[in-house]
């Protein structure tokens, strides 16, 4: 890669104490990326008459966002949650141009809670189980499902996105 933008391949290493420094930086900037990509879809979710309507919808859609910058961008993706944290800067840790995904699904959810649209358990472990699902598609949707068709990229992505939302409901 250094070759490509016409640098030694130690370039980079001046601006960074070793390659775990580099990792983690770049890690920031794609869950940054990510985030962005969440964040419009989020805008695009039309406005719903029912709350619970409504904060499920933008559940899904920071859910979605999540699953398709992850096949759009593989190699970011791989590099998002596989370096370690950097110091947390202004605003939510970890994540640099763009909202924190993490923070972007807590929101999600504290406004599905808000609207009464969570079941009895409330928020207990839906944070995880919804980073879980769509995470998990993501990872086989790059990797053992890669050759999936869009139709059926479309399919499973809908099928989970829904499974999650009738789940956290129950």
């Amino acid at each position: 890669m250094a070759r490509e933008v016409g640098v030694s391949p130690n370039a980079a290493y001046r601006h960074f104490a070793g390659r775990a420094d580099l990792l983690a930086t770049v890690a920031e900037h794609a869950r940054g990326a990510m985030g962005a990509a969440m964040a419009e879809r989020l805008a695009a979710v039309p406005p719903a008459d029912e709350a619970p309507a409504l904060a499920r919808a933008r559940l899904a859609a920071v859910g979605r966002g999540y699953v398709e910058w992850a096949v759009a961008e593989p190699g970011l993706f791989g590099v998002a949650f596989g370096a370690p944290p950097g110091a947390a800067k202004d605003g939510p840790p970890g994540c640099v141009g763009g909202p924190d995904p993490w923070w972007m699904l807590q929101e999600r959810l504290a406004e599905l809670d808000a609207a009464g649209g969570l079941g009895p358990r409330g928020r207990h472990g839906a944070d995880t189980t919804a980073w879980a699902a769509v995470h998990g598609l993501a990872v086989l949707l790059i990797g053992p499902l890669a050759g999936l068709g869009a139709a059926e990229r479309e399919t499973a992505l809908a099928r989970v996105l829904a499974t999650v939302g009738a789940g956290l409901a129950a």
